[in-house]
């Protein structure tokens, strides 16, 4: 089960939104809406390592997981613009 705790629409050219998720008793804080083009995505939270790379925080096992976290944020995200 996916369910939109919150979400913050911005007005940017990429960042769109920010949402707080949860996802199967568990609270997933600053998934991104990305547009590229014409295409929104669905980014994790990362977090920056000692050696200045970009880390994943939070990760999907499953794609099934990560299919039903995009259509449910991305769902929601459109009927807030």
């Amino acid at each position: 089960m996916v369910r939109i705790l919150r979400m913050n629409v911005l007005s940017g050219d990429k960042l769109k939104a920010f949402a707080d998720v949860e996802i199967n008793d568990v609270k997933v804080n600053g998934l991104k809406v990305i547009k590229d083009g014409e295409e929104l995505y669905v980014v994790y939270p990362s977090g920056k390592g000692k050696d200045g790379k970009y880390y994943d925080i939070v990760t999907p096992i499953t794609q099934e997981v990560e299919e039903n976290v995009k259509k449910v944020v991305l769902d929601y995200y459109k009927t807030r613009i």
